[in-house]
């Protein structure tokens, strides 16, 4: 990797750190999917099916060829999506929950997927109505006792330290 400073190696650069990235991205797709599987008995096979189409579609492919943003865009948005499924699914059980470096995660991802560009915006109402539908089961389960109280405020602590995560990674 020496001598490689000019603009001849800057493409092949670029192309090998994007296609890392949209490799990790197959993981996650295939990590989402596992977690569903769990959760609501899907067939075992779907998660490799998953990783298959994504592996062979055309768009990811070009865009690490030409070493666009937006393999960097994907992978960010993509963690963010998958880490704030694997705390709510990990969460909806407690109520305190022990699994907040899952929120950090997400929300770290969040920021990096906004700093790299703003159309990742789009996904933060999905990773919050994901965060919170986790606590809306708690909610309902608990609605009669003294807990709701709790999951109440943890749910607006949850969502607050959501967005300074957020925050403190974009600045």
């Amino acid at each position: 990797l020496s001598n490689t400073d000019n603009y001849d190696y800057f493409t092949i650069q670029g192309r090998f750190l994007s296609g890392i990235f949209d490799l990790l991205v197959i993981l996650l797709v295939y990590k989402t999917v596992e977690l569903l599987e769990k959760k609501y008995n899907l067939n075992s096979q779907i998660k490799y099916l998953a990783a298959f189409f994504y592996a062979i579609a055309v768009l990811p492919i070009q865009l690490s060829h030409f070493f666009a943003v937006d393999t960097f865009l994907n992978f960010a948005t993509f963690a963010s999506f998958y880490f704030s499924l694997h705390f709510s699914l990990s969460n909806s059980q407690k109520i305190i929950s022990k699994n907040i470096s899952f929120l950090i995660l997400s929300a770290f991802f969040f920021g990096t997927a906004m700093s790299s560009k703003i159309t990742s915006f789009y996904i933060l109402p999905l990773n919050l109505f994901i965060l919170l539908t986790a606590d809306f089961q708690n909610f309902i389960k608990h609605f009669s006792q003294k807990k709701f109280f709790l999951i109440s405020s943890k749910t607006i602590i949850n969502f607050i330290f959501y967005l300074l995560i957020v925050y403190i990674t974009l600045t």
